[in-house]
This record gives C-alpha cells, structure tokens and sequence, in this order.
C-alpha cells in the first residue's frame, strides 16, 4: 500500500470572480486536513476585485500564491497556475467548487501516491433545487455509463499528478471548452490511472445553468466536445461565444 499524500497545489483560475472567490478560499482554509496545502489563484485579468480580495486571504495559508494569466482561456489560466505548483499532485477548481471540511482528508487517503494519477468526484448541487437535483442525477448517472469506455474529468475538479500533466505540456490552450476532455485523454494515453469516487464529494454552484440554461448547456457541451475533437490545430471556434469567467451573483 502505497503512503498517504501530504503535499497538494490547488490551482483556482479566475476571471471577475469577486462574488464567488471568497467562499472558494473560505471551505479550503477550513480544511481538516493536516498535510502541506498551497493555493494558487490563477487570475485571466480580472477588471473587478477579484485580485484585491485574493490578497486578503495570504494570512490564512501558508503557501498561496497570486499569478496572471494573459491568455484569457480558463487552460492558459490553469497552466500559468500549474507553473508556480510547488508539489506532485495539482488539484484545479472552478471558481464555484466548495470543498466540504474533511474533503481532503478523505479523498487524499483514497488516491495512490505511488503512481500517476487522474481523478474526478462526485458533484452535488450547493444550494436546494429541485430541478438542479434531477439534472445532477441523469448527468451523473450518464457520466458513470460513459466514463467505462472513455474515462475523463470535468475541469471543474479535475486532480491530476503533477508528472504525467507537464509530460502532455499540459491544457490546450486554443481550446474555450472540452479542453479538461482533451487533457484527460491525453493523460491518460500517457499512464495515468483514472478513479472516479462519489465519496467524498464536492457541493458546486449552479450558476452557468441558471444562466444559459440547461438545453443551451447541453448543446454547448456536444458541440465543444465534437470541436475539440475535430479540430487538428487544438483549437475551438464552435464555442466562442462560452466565456470564461464573469458570473452574476447569487447562484
């Protein structure tokens, strides 16, 4: 049986997150936890606060770090964030992922050490809905299905050793969406290993549902996912007009 890891880089890429930064950083610096965590908050040149309120939270941990990216695509923000990454294993989150307070004592107890890894946990939607209940359960329900023939992570939480990841230099960075997809496969075709848990899992905001709407959303996903796919220079055009980063509050 392989050792516990103790060291982890959790990589946060933001894009005018002021409203949604905050409680991101407040769940990680309530982590029950007692191994070396560094936070690392990749930032696409945010114009509101979101710098500024990243600066307050230095003090609640002993490793964090502020970089910038300039490529306004949230896989450039990811790989600048991954270059200051002082551990072996890089954890990326998405500006709405909220970490419960044992999250990392019991998902770090059930990853290898030993060997590279790529892995993914369960999504449960943060504040009550019923719809956004349903559409985490047929989504989900659907992922468990597709994940036995084409393994792969969401970028929303997508855990990765830090070896096979600058082995495959990384995200496309052309790529608007489906680059977690594309980095899966090809971390993967590398030697990693893939797990996917339900135990433990992560609450998420539903915000880019409430804001597009779940059949757009779905068309979003089909159409970067057959782009990405198709397009031999890494690039996605199809999606556009998916933005990174920006979000209302209150979602």
């Amino acid at each position: 049986m392989s050792e516990l890891i103790k060291e982890l880089s959790i990589i946060i890429p933001t894009l005018n997150e002021e409203h949604y930064l905050p409680k991101v950083l407040d769940h990680l610096a309530a982590q029950k936890w007692d191994g070396k965590l560094q936070v690392i908050v990749a930032d696409g040149e945010s114009t509101d606060d979101t710098v500024k309120i990243a600066k307050t939270y230095s003090s609640k941990f002993t490793d964090f770090a502020i970089v910038s990216s300039h490529d306004r695509t949230i896989g450039g923000a990811r790989n600048e964030g991954s270059t200051k990454a002082m551990y072996d294993h890089m954890l990326f989150i998405d500006c709405d992922i909220y970490l419960p307070p044992h999250f990392l004592n019991d998902f770090l107890k059930k990853i290898p050490s030993d060997r590279s890894m790529l892995a993914f946990v369960l999504h449960v939607p943060s504040k009550f809905n019923v719809l956004d209940y349903l559409w985490t359960f047929a989504t989900f329900a659907f992922y468990s299905v597709y994940m036995l023939f084409n393994p792969f992570c969401s970028g929303t939480f997508l855990f990765v050793s830090k070896d096979v990841f600058e082995k495959v230099n990384g995200f496309k960075e052309g790529l608007r969406m489906a680059e977690d997809i594309d980095l899966s496969n090809r971390v993967l075709k590398a030697g990693a290993k893939f797990k996917f848990l339900y135990r433990p899992f992560v609450y998420a905001s539903a915000r880019r549902l409430h804001e597009i709407g779940r059949m757009k959303m779905l068309y979003y996903w089909a159409k970067g996912y057959f782009d990405s796919l198709l397009s031999p220079d890494g690039t996605n055009k199809a999606a556009d007009d998916y933005t990174f980063g920006t979000h209302k509050k209150g979602h």
